[in-house]
C-alpha cells in the first residue's frame, strides 16, 4: 500500500451480483454446459466442449466464467456477442493477438510469483467442476 509506483495504474469496477445468473452444481449438470467426470476423452458432450475453440488457457478459462456466470442483462449479452463476433470475424486481430500464446506461461509465472491472480469470478463455488 505504501509503494507510490502502483499509484494511478489500476481501476477498481463495482460488479452487481444480479447481473449474473447463479447456477449451482445441480444446474451446472442438468444443463449439461461443463464436462462431466464421465464424459473421458470425449469433451463434446457439453456445451463448454462444443464452444471450445480457445487458443489460450485465459481464453477457455474465461468461456467457462461466462458459461458458469451467464449475465442477465440483454444489453449486456449483445455487447459481449458484437465483441465476440469482431474476434471472430477479423482473422487479423486474432493473429495480432497470437503473441499473447506465447506471452501467458510468462505472465502466469509473473502473477503466480507476485501473489496475483489473473481472473476475478464475481462468484465461485468449489464443487462446480465436479
Amino acid at each position: 500500500m505504501s509503494d507510490q509506483s502502483n499509484f494511478g495504474q489500476y481501476n477498481l469496477y463495482e460488479h452487481n451480483l444480479l447481473d449474473y445468473m447463479r447456477l449451482d452444481a445441480s444446474a451446472l449438470r442438468a444443463l449439461n454446459l461443463m464436462p462431466g467426470p464421465n464424459d473421458g476423452a470425449n469433451k463434446t458432450m457439453s456445451l463448454f466442449g462444443l464452444l471450445n475453440k480457445c487458443k489460450t488457457a485465459l481464453g477457455t478459462r474465461l468461456l467457462a466464467q461466462w458459461l458458469k456466470q451467464p449475465l442477465l442483462d440483454l444489453s449486456a449479452i449483445e455487447e459481449r456477442q458484437t465483441l465476440v463476433e469482431a474476434f471472430a470475424l477479423d482473422t487479423e486481430v486474432r493473429q495480432n493477438l497470437q503473441v499473447f500464446t506465447l506471452l501467458e506461461p510468462l505472465l502466469i509465472s509473473r502473477r503466480i510469483i507476485s501473489g496475483q491472480s489473473l481472473i476475478f469470478p464475481v462468484w465461485r463455488n468449489d464443487f462446480s467442476d465436479k
